[in-house]
């Protein structure tokens, strides 16, 4: 009951008449049933996760009806802008990672822009494609433009990105008027402003381990669609790990480790210490641990499981994936700032958190429903907004 008296307090705030009442009601019941996702995301298991007083057949053709409900579809656009307004309006700048995912369904990819946060990012907005639409750059630009509809236009906003955006990625960042900070590759060269020669990217001397260094303003690439910004190289002190099973695959475990060892050479609009941007980029990593949340399938959501083919279903599968993640997140937010995590951690550290904020809302889903209240959220609501933008603005986020 309190999860279901959350949900519609949420939507009803956050969406208000955007969307049709009843799939508005739709989405409470499936996000409500589904809070504490101690199920896989595949249709078969969602509806035997309902609760409903009929069969578990109905349940599971009710999961069905959901997943290839295009009007609920085409609302997802709408959903996402009204819930990034009801969070994020009174920001003042958000650090945005944006990275494609494959592995939820034979055949298709997720783009995915996600907000760097404490641990774990929370997803903002996503698009399904085609494996052969996949880091296509007018996927990229439609995608940035329905971004830009999505995010509220009074923030300043920063897009990190890995090395597959390309230079064509960073202009249309630039041309919405963000700024970007990505990884660029070995094959592009560079001409450091008031110099006349050209050098190659692989051809950068890094500083030392550990030491981020800044080598100035530049024009990237000889074309005609060169773009200004400033390079940045760090290179950070290998883990001295070991892989003891053998990977599924190889290449592209080979492919990563070197990716990994080679230092970072970054390109950014920013003008900022060295140091300060690499911190920035270091939070790339966010958006991974917020991929394994979805499509683990022991300790998250194991999207990766579900059997759907056709981009409506992935579509909407996904879609119910992230905002499972976004209310979680929030909550458990709220768990930390009441001090209740301790609840949840053995007694060893007393110091900070050790549970991630998906995992420790997880558990109080099960335990203490009752934190989910509405009139808590709104009371604290704007005390935790703040405590993000302080550590934006801070360059400090954790």
């Amino acid at each position: 009951m309190h999860k279901k008296i959350f949900c519609q307090n949420l939507l009803d705030s956050a969406l208000k008449n955007s969307i049709h009442a009843k799939r508005k009601q739709c989405l409470v019941r499936f996000l409500s049933d589904l809070m504490d996702y101690d199920t896989t995301l595949s249709v078969t298991e969602i509806g035997k996760k309902l609760t409903s007083k009929t069969t578990v057949k109905s349940k599971i053709y009710a999961a069905q009806t959901f997943v290839n409900n295009f009007k609920l579809e085409r609302d997802i656009v709408c959903i996402y802008k009204s819930l990034a307004h009801f969070f994020w309006s009174h920001a003042k700048e958000i650090v945005v990672l944006i990275d494609w995912t494959g592995g939820c369904s034979e055949g298709y990819h997720v783009l995915e822009a996600s907000i760097a946060a404490h641990g774990r990012s929370i997803p903002i907005y996503h698009e399904v494609h085609s494996e052969s639409e996949q880091e296509n750059a007018e996927i990229h630009r439609q995608f940035l433009l329905r971004l830009k509809e999505v995010i509220p236009s009074s923030l300043s906003v920063t897009i990190i990105t890995d090395a597959g955006f390309h230079r064509e990625w960073f202009q249309q960042v630039l041309e919405l008027g963000w700024d970007v900070i990505g990884r660029i590759y070995s094959l592009y060269c560079y001409q450091i402003e008031g110099e006349t020669n050209w050098h190659k990217v692989k051809d950068i001397l890094f500083e030392g381990i550990g030491k981020a260094s800044a080598l100035g303003k530049v024009k990237l690439g000889k074309t005609k669609k060169a773009v200004e910004g400033y390079i940045y190289t760090y290179k950070e002190k290998l883990s001295g790990k070991v892989r003891k099973k053998k990977n599924k695959y190889p290449s592209h475990d080979k492919a990563h480790s070197n990716y990994y060892k080679n230092g970072w050479v970054l390109f950014s609009s920013l003008n900022k210490h060295a140091r300060f941007l690499v911190s920035y980029y270091k939070k790339r990593m966010q958006i991974e641990q917020n991929f394994k949340d979805i499509k683990n399938e022991q300790l998250g959501m194991g999207l990766r499981r579900n059997q759907s083919s056709g981009k409506t279903r992935v579509n909407m599968l996904f879609f119910l994936a992230v905002l499972l993640i976004m209310i979680a997140w929030w909550f458990g937010l709220i768990i930390e700032s009441l001090n209740k995590h301790r609840s949840y951690q053995a007694n060893t550290i007393k110091n900070k958190r050790v549970r991630s904020f998906i995992h420790l809302a997880r558990m109080a889903y099960r335990h203490e429903p009752e934190l989910l209240n509405w009139d808590l959220f709104q009371n604290i609501m704007s005390d935790l907004k703040q405590q993000y933008h302080s550590f934006i603005e801070c360059g400090a986020l954790s």
